[in-house]
């Protein structure tokens, strides 16, 4: 077998010196200021006058002898003449090639070889090499692998995993035997007693819990509400298989009124139709916001409703959330900006403003404030904003004011039925109400 290099594995990066390689039998080959993030073909080529016209970056296929993260030492088994070891280390500010043959391509004068060219364009070519010399590449390896461990935040994961080349690919091995992956359920079972896990098991992982579920339809996108089952982890989490369960065939076993309410609010979203919602659909919402038997609530996350088959409900699809019937006062806003009246809308919500153009509005029913789903109401409000963030982005209307006193006596006075209207300038009295005031007569105190 051919000579080797014993590299210093007691760290990350490999420490060697390529000057104590520099004898009569070996090239020596630097790059200066250069890593293998920055090394490309042409900078090969540029130092290697032999390579195109032998072709020997065809002709040799180099594959590791040994190899570690920043170094290696390389062969061509396949090749037709002898091919010497090559060695290559990468330090913080150079990259060493190290090669045993007569340096006949560049005739002695400071060229790669044609093996050091070969090796080096290998390297480059291959990703399962390259791996070991790029820190970019080899850090998107090892942190799905950090994270079992805990360790993703880490900012060197040299110093916890290393890579193992093999036949079938690259491996990621913890340095210490010691760290180990965060797997409960394992652990669980080689720590915990027999007996403590079963009563554990009996307690929390083997207890199944009821969940509503919220998404779309997967074909027709209007709300589709489930109550399903699932079966918790160690953690405390869902996990499969999930399990649709019929509220039509538990409200026979209710029992209370609301809960019996409650079922036939959600077979009711198990048959809804898309369309714009009836009142009815509304009271049947509304009763399931409230969630007399206060169950966890999930929805889908955006997306996954077309990565589903059969309709079915995957636990990597759902994240929890909590719904909550909208308790605010809603405000249409009316600002003077003369000729125009301007007016827009906003409710308060725990202290802070909503105006109606930064609503985000889900499943045509609520409201999404951050992990919330807050149900609309009254339901007659989901047409009004409609109504504003269509007329503009700003969802403001414009009324020029020749035809705000039409406008104010005919839809904002019926507003004021449902909603609160403030105006935020002084408006005079119309000849009208003056006149109808004065008919009144004088005021008169009253004690109710």
């Amino acid at each position: 077998m051919a000579k080797c290099l014993i590299f210093d594995r007691r760290s990350p990066s490999s420490n060697l010196n390529p000057a104590q390689f520099m004898n009569p039998q070996r090239n020596t080959f630097i790059f200066p200021e250069m890593n293998f993030s920055r090394l490309s073909r042409r900078d090969i080529i540029k130092n290697c006058p032999g390579l195109l016209q032998n072709g020997a970056q065809n002709n040799f296929v180099t594959q590791p002898d040994q190899i570690e993260v920043n170094a290696g030492v390389f062969l061509s088994p396949d090749a037709h003449e002898k091919f010497p070891a090559v060695s290559v280390i990468q330090s913080a500010d150079h990259i060493a090639v190290v090669c045993s043959c007569i340096n006949e391509a560049g005739d002695g004068n400071g060229k790669l070889c044609l093996h050091q060219a070969a090796t080096l364009l290998s390297i480059l070519d291959n990703r399962r090499l390259l791996i070991f010399f790029d820190k970019h590449l080899r850090y998107q390896k090892l942190l799905p692998e950090a994270t079992e461990y805990g360790l993703e935040k880490e900012a060197e994961l040299d110093d916890y995993f290393q890579l193992i080349y093999g036949p079938e690919g690259i491996s990621v091995r913890p340095k210490k035997h010691e760290i180990i992956p965060i797997e409960i359920e394992k652990l669980r079972q080689e720590l915990l007693p027999a007996d403590t896990q079963s009563k554990s098991a009996n307690t929390l992982a083997g207890e199944k819990i009821q969940f509503i579920a919220i998404r779309r339809h997967r074909f027709y996108k209007h709300l589709y509400i489930d109550l399903m089952e699932a079966a918790i982890s160690a953690t405390g989490k869902i996990k499969s298989p999930l399990v649709r369960l019929e509220p039509a065939e538990l409200i026979w076993a209710a029992k209370t009124t609301d809960t019996v309410k409650f079922y036939a609010a959600l077979q009711r979203f198990q048959q809804n139709t898309p369309g714009k919602r009836s009142q009815a659909d509304w009271s049947a919402l509304k009763i399931i916001t409230a969630n007399p038997l206060k169950l966890p609530v999930y929805y889908q996350k955006e997306g996954h409703e077309k990565k589903v088959k059969n309709d079915l409900i995957t636990v990597a699809s759902l994240a929890p959330i909590s719904i909550a019937i909208l308790d605010a006062e809603v405000t249409i806003v009316v600002d003077r900006r003369l000729p125009f009246y301007v007016i827009s809308g906003e409710f308060i919500h725990n202290g802070v403003i909503h105006r109606f153009d930064t609503l985000k509005i889900q499943y045509d029913s609520f409201f999404r404030l951050d992990d919330q789903l807050l149900l609309i109401q009254p339901p007659g409000l989901l047409s009004v904003i409609e109504f504003f963030r269509k007329t503009s982005p700003k969802a403001e209307i414009w009324v020029h004011n020749s035809r705000y006193d039409h406008f104010r006596s005919q839809v904002l006075a019926e507003m004021e039925e449902q909603f609160s209207v403030r105006y935020t300038y002084t408006s005079p009295a119309t000849p009208l109400q003056i006149r109808e005031r004065a008919d009144e007569g004088q005021p008169e105190r009253l004690i109710y």
